[in-house]
């Protein structure tokens, strides 16, 4: 595994006469905000019936409230230790 991918379902409701609503998924129309592929420094192998276990963090970024923060953990076997990355995107 090379890496986890982010994506996003959003709608626009407030002052709108029509709500949008519209995903960024791969099932969805393509739009200008796309996926986001989070890189992991050292891939690893899962075989079918493997569960990666995890969590993560999105924040704003403290300088540059445009910016995001992200922390991902994971094991990558139930009795391994939590692998920390931390991503900023932009």
């Amino acid at each position: 595994m090379h890496g986890f991918v982010s994506s996003f379902d959003i709608g626009f409701e407030r002052d709108c006469p029509r709500p949008e609503y519209f995903t960024t998924g791969a099932e969805g129309t393509p739009t200008h905000w796309h996926q986001v592929f989070f890189h992991v420094p050292k891939p690893f192998t899962v075989k079918k019936g493997d569960v990666v276990e995890g969590k993560w963090w999105v924040r704003r970024n403290a300088e540059n409230p445009r910016f995001l923060d992200v922390e991902i953990q994971w094991k990558e076997a139930p009795e391994g230790e939590f692998l920390v990355q931390r991503y900023r995107i932009h």
